[in-house]
Parts: structure tokens; C-alpha cells; sequence
């Protein structure tokens, strides 16, 4: 399913949509925090990354995944204060790779949700915006992570919390945590989208808990 697709089946999805356009305001960090061959190559570098980029979209339409994954990287090291390339590629990772048409098993989805966040978590330190990436990864927890979490947590199995917690650290709970975290890190960077998602997403996991608490204390009935 795509993620147009995925956006017509609710107004959550909007939500993800609205946070995850390109926020354009100041740059917070200077070419200074690149990599050295950024630096040795100057603007010349900027040119040549969005050529690896083209590059990796052919390989991939190709089914040549390794070597569009190769030239990502190549791209990144090219040009690594601009967020855009952290965020295409952090964005594959997770909604491409991460997704149910791609990879049958949940594991395996969590693993490359893993990956792609930790992308975006290595780019937020040396890009100059942020504050781009931080919210990125909280958005990609609050709702794709906890979207796939969610589905297990509604199904009734005896080892339903072991299953959650080996899925991802914490379960649903440790995923709304690390949205919460990133926000919050999105907030100290100045994005102004940052406290209404950071808001929102807090309340959501005080929900969670208390349904928790809720069921603890009248067990649903089977």
C-alpha cells in the first residue's frame, strides 16, 4: 500500500503528511560541520550528490538495491549538512523496506525502521537543519512504528507483551517514548511544528498507559 493510500484512511495520516513537509525556515548549522571531502569539494560536492541521488533512484527502479544503497551513502558523504538525502534515504528505509508489501514478517519490518531512524539520528549531527530530522524520527515512531506495534497489541496471544518487547525495545510505550525524545529535540532546534506533535504524542502514550492500568484492573473479556 502506498503511502497516498495510506493517508485516504485517516485523519492520523494527515497529521503525518502536515509533519513531515519540509519545514523552510533558518538553517541552523554552517558547512563547516561537513565531512572533509564536503569541505575540499565546496559547492562542487553539492552538485555531485544530487548526481548519486539520481544515480540511486535508477538502481533502485532496477532492483539493484545494494548498489543504490552504495551510492547513497556516497551522496551523504558528498554532501551531509543538507537534509534532504538523510531524509530520502531514512525515508525508504522505513516506509519502503519497512513495509508490509516489502517484508512479510513484523521483525524484519522492525529492523529496517531501525535502520532508517538510526540514518536520520547519524544525519541530525551534522546536518545544518536539525530540527528536520529530529521531527522526521518522531513522526516515523509516533505513527509508522506504533502503527505496526498497534496491530500486534490488538491481536490476543498469551506471550502478546514478550512478542512486542522483542519487536522493538519497550514496546509501544518504548516507541511513543523515543517519538516523545525526538521531539523534544526538534523543539530545542526551533522547529515550530515540534510542540503541538511533542503535545500530541505525549497524550497518546498517558492514554496508553492508563488503558493499561484499565486492563490490569478489569481484564477484557475473550
Amino acid at each position: 500500500m502506498t503511502i497516498a493510500q495510506r493517508l485516504r484512511h485517516g485523519l492520523p495520516w494527515l497529521v503525518v503528511l502536515v509533519l513531515l513537509v519540509p519545514w523552510s525556515g533558518p538553517r541552523e548549522r554552517d558547512v563547516a560541520h561537513g565531512s572533509p571531502l564536503a569541505r575540499l569539494l565546496g559547492p562542487i560536492g553539492s552538485l555531485a550528490a544530487s548526481v548519486q541521488w539520481v544515480r540511486f533512484d535508477l538502481a533502485l527502479r532496477a532492483g539493484r538495491t545494494e548498489r543504490a544503497y552504495a551510492r547513497a551513502e556516497s551522496a551523504l558523504r558528498l554532501d551531509p549538512v543538507s537534509p534532504e538525502g538523510w531524509l530520502t534515504l531514512g525515508r525508504h528505509l522505513i516506509t519502503v523496506r519497512g513495509s508490509s508489501a516489502t517484508e512479510q514478517y513484523d521483525d524484519r519490518r522492525m529492523r529496517w525502521m531501525r535502520a532508517g531512524l538510526d540514518l536520520l539520528r547519524r544525519g541530525e549531527d551534522v546536518t545544518n537543519a536539525p530540527g528536520e530530522l529530529a521531527l522526521a524520527q518522531g513522526v516515523y515512531l509516533a505513527f509508522f512504528v506504533d502503527e505496526v506495534l498497534a496491530a500486534v497489541d490488538g491481536v490476543d496471544r498469551s506471550n502478546r507483551s514478550r512478542y512486542l518487547n522483542f519487536l522493538w525495545p519497550g514496546g509501544r510505550l518504548g516507541a511513543l517514548r523515543e517519538a516523545i525524545e525526538a521531539f523534544e529535540r526538534a523543539e530545542a532546534h526551533g522547529h515550530p511544528r515540534a510542540h503541538a506533535a511533542l503535545h500530541e504524542t505525549t497524550e497518546r502514550a498517558a492514554v496508553w498507559v492508563w488503558d493499561r492500568f484499565l486492563d490490569a484492573l478489569v481484564p477484557r473479556p475473550r
